[in-house]
């Protein structure tokens, strides 16, 4: 027995038999649950990609995913749903699947207490008399796309416009320009408006509205993620987070496969961050000129392009800091500026989200803004000095 005074230590074959580290998804607990459930629903379209081929999922056929920390536990709390007690077995995938399911975060626990329902609609009015403190997800399993409900979103207004991903079908070849494009179409149907249901989940509402949940970036991160991940489902693109590579953790790699290349596999690399009203401009500058930093150093052989994408969450956003755009083409670092409209007393409807995950600090997630990152020292940004003094 191996003991602190005469420790064992392990084989090469124990260490190998360990296999590659893996990083936990981002965001909040809901977050992951939906993450999770797009994964699985990626799996479920690919096992049954020649019955979909062929119309044989009936268009009826409706999954709802409920978010749950035990199954056989919390069933009773869900009686006025369904009471069945099926098993479902994550890997089984199985055509037929539908109705109502408990899940756990990672879905490897999962009971099915609903067979079915007659329509789209009824399993929509089902929703309706579910807790508004319940995250779940609902699948329309033919129509190949999710849409989300998070805990404390009014439920009459998301049946009206629910927050939806669409797991897409298309045969188109994967390149920079078209990430470039989809992370803008991302931007642009959930952040960019304040009163979609994506935004609300990163602002804390018109009663603060130049204020952030805390940790935005890692918000935003998830949310992209799994944008992208259903995005480029049959393109045989693998999207995933926190990748490690000799510049760090990258926020987002997408890589896909390109035999005929020099390398098997193509990448490209994406790096977040979030400006923050009141951290000043000096900080904000050396917030970006971190992340095109990063970008940079993110980058491998077999990488087509790497992203610096700014989302912008001041209060005045006139001032795109011009600057640093030259020294990023100069870097080879695809620089991209996104506003994010607050969300102002027209912005949002009276029912505002409960977002508990708020800190009054709204800190960063990487580090104190009012100093200097180590990599990023005040004469790095000279060269944006003359250009931004106007706004200082």
């Amino acid at each position: 027995m191996s003991t602190l005074d005469n420790p064992v230590a392990l084989s090469s074959q124990e260490i190998g038999s360990l296999g590659a580290p893996t990083v936990t998804p981002s965001g909040t607990e809901a977050q992951r649950f939906v993450q999770a459930c797009s994964t699985w629903y990626r799996e479920w379209l690919d096992s049954n990609a020649p019955i979909l081929n062929t119309n044989g999922i009936k268009n009826n056929q409706v999954l709802v995913m409920i978010h749950v920390v035990s199954p056989e536990v919390e069933r009773a709390d869900f009686a006025s749903v369904g009471t069945d007690k099926a098993f479902v077995f994550r890997a089984a995938f199985d055509a037929n699947l539908e109705g109502v399911v408990l899940a756990t975060e990672n879905t490897r626990k999962m009971i099915r207490i609903r067979e079915g329902f007659s329509s789209i609609s009824e399993a929509m009015a089902i929703c309706m008399d579910l807790p508004v403190e319940a995250t779940f997800v609902v699948i329309p399993l033919a129509q190949r796309k999710m849409m989300l409900h998070f805990a404390g979103d009014d439920l009459e207004s998301w049946c009206e416009h629910p927050p939806e991903f669409q797991m897409r079908s298309d045969v188109d070849v994967l390149s920079v320009e078209r990430i470039d494009k989809d992370i803008y179409e991302f931007h642009d149907q959930t952040l960019k408006i304040a009163a979609s249901r994506i935004s609300r989940r990163i602002w804390l509402g018109p009663s603060q509205p130049y204020k952030l949940v805390h940790n935005p970036e890692e918000a935003i991160q998830s949310y992209l993620f799994t944008a992208l991940d259903n995005r480029y489902l049959y393109l045989k693109a693998i999207v995933d987070e926190e990748t490690v590579g000799r510049g760090g953790r990258c926020d987002i790699r997408v890589q896909w496969p390109n035999p005929a290349g020099p390398h098997n596999y193509t990448s490209v690399m994406i790096e977040l961050k979030v400006l923050i009203e009141g951290r000043g401009n000096a900080a904000h500058r050396r917030w970006i000129w971190k992340g095109i930093k990063q970008a940079n150093r993110y980058r491998r052989v077999d990488t087509a392009g790497v992203f610096a994408c700014i989302f912008d969450g001041r209060k005045d956003q006139s001032d795109q800091m011009p600057g640093f755009k030259p020294h990023a083409e100069r870097l080879n670092v695809n620089l991209r500026w996104y506003q994010m409209d607050p969300p102002l007393d027209k912005a949002w409807d009276d029912e505002v989200p409960d977002l508990t995950i708020a800190a009054a600090s709204n800190s960063d997630s990487v580090a104190d803004a009012t100093g200097d990152p180590p990599e990023a020292q005040d004469e790095d940004l000279s060269f944006a000095s003359s250009s931004e003094s106007s706004a200082s």
